[in-house]
């Protein structure tokens, strides 16, 4: 009896360990299935749109451009001009709209690497220290050692070409009487472009194949990278670019027009704009020349419930194009959030809703987890 008892229970145990091995294999996901979004979506595919027809040339055309500025610099130094100063605004402008389109990949050779912020963070802080500014012109401290990102990059660069209380006669009469105002433009122009090309030339000598490479969600992978890095854009522009010059963030007891982008060329309307676009071409998948191939649009629709977040998606970016619509482009953003800041305040609102879209529901259907810590509380 004893016997059969025990042979008894050891079918048993055997049975029990067969099926709690069948469950347990069954709840694990096969290696070869991305962690997050559709296992059948081509994840590598879409990295290589990004690298190929987004990221790089984007870098490309910053670099190309910069270049174009620093050959109308040496210009400028060599002949001080009126006419050399507003080539120069005209060159800057171009850098600076290229930029629109580069500054959504802040990751692998342009992220936060030790001291090294992100490249958005080295290239293109504001609202500019412009006491800094001018202490280091009469000092010339070109060494950029400290962490004093407010008085270099594109804007500190701008601030030195344009100034909306003077005459651009005026402004090259500053640079005419202080040698040392041209001397530091030409090292931050050095600084931005050598930043610059460090992160294009790793781009093209190997990282491209590192970053197609990296699949899956989890944190870390080029999808999570990226991701991250698009909400993070997205949330600039409307924080930053818009909500704090509106007054917008807690503790703010009125508008603070000063703080926008770009305020000494006046230009903030027209970079905001171009940001918001490169945000949409971000989404879509679409390359600034046109070229439309798998992006985030394309790899939602391949999840359950992505259809239906893509409509509300495309619906919302018609709604923000319509509120933009109102504006009035003969302005600066400056003027119009001091005299009629209403168009504004509604284009915020939608850029509000859209967040909902872009950030929780668009990483909970993909499963990709948000990395970074933003004050907007959403």
């Amino acid at each position: 009896m004893i016997r059969i008892m025990n042979k008894k229970n050891a079918i048993l145990s055997i049975a029990f360990l067969l099926l709690a091995s069948l469950i347990i294999s069954s709840c694990k996901k096969d290696k070869n299935e991305p962690d997050g979004g559709s296992a059948s979506f081509d994840q590598k595919a879409m990295l290589t749109n990004y690298a190929d027809n987004l990221i790089i040339p984007s870098y490309q055309a910053v670099s190309v451009s910069l270049e174009e500025f620093k050959t109308a610099v040496n210009t400028f130094e060599q002949s001080t001009t009126t006419q050399n100063l507003e080539a120069l605004q005209q060159k800057w402008e171009l850098v600076h709209t290229n930029w629109m389109w580069a500054n959504a990949y802040n990751f692998g050779p342009a992220g936060e690497q030790g001291i090294t912020k992100r490249l958005v963070e080295e290239v293109a802080t504001w609202p500019i220290d412009t006491l800094a500014v001018n202490t280091k012109v009469i000092s010339l401290d070109t060494a950029f050692a400290d962490f004093k990102r407010d008085a270099r990059g594109l804007l500190a660069i701008e601030y030195l070409l344009f100034d909306a209380q003077k005459t651009n006669a005026q402004i090259v009469s500053t640079f005419n009487s202080n040698t040392n105002r041209t001397a530091y433009l030409i090292a931050l122009t050095n600084k931005v472009q050598a930043q610059i090309v460090n992160v294009l030339n790793q781009w093209n000598n190997g990282y491209r194949d590192a970053f197609i490479a990296n699949t899956g969600t989890a944190v870390g992978s080029s999808i999570s990278m990226m991701y991250n890095e698009f909400v993070r854009d997205y949330e600039a522009v409307k924080n930053f670019k818009l909500g704090i010059p509106l007054g917008k963030k807690a503790g703010q007891t009125g508008t603070e027009a000063n703080k926008v982008e770009a305020l000494f060329s006046g230009k903030s309307l027209t970079f905001m704009q171009e940001n918001i676009k490169a945000v949409e071409n971000n989404w879509q998948g679409k390359s600034r020349a046109g070229s439309d191939a798998l992006g985030w649009k394309d790899y939602l629709e391949s999840v359950t419930g992505g259809d239906a977040l893509v409509s509300e998606t495309q619906n919302q970016q018609a709604n923000i194009a319509q509120a933009m619509s109102a504006f009035n482009q003969s302005t600066s953003l400056y003027n119009q959030i001091n005299t009629s800041p209403t168009p504004l305040d509604k284009l915020y609102t939608e850029m509000q809703k859209q967040t909902r879209f872009y950030k929780s529901d668009m990483s909970s259907l993909l499963g990709i987890a948000i990395t970074f810590t933003d004050a907007d509380g959403d």
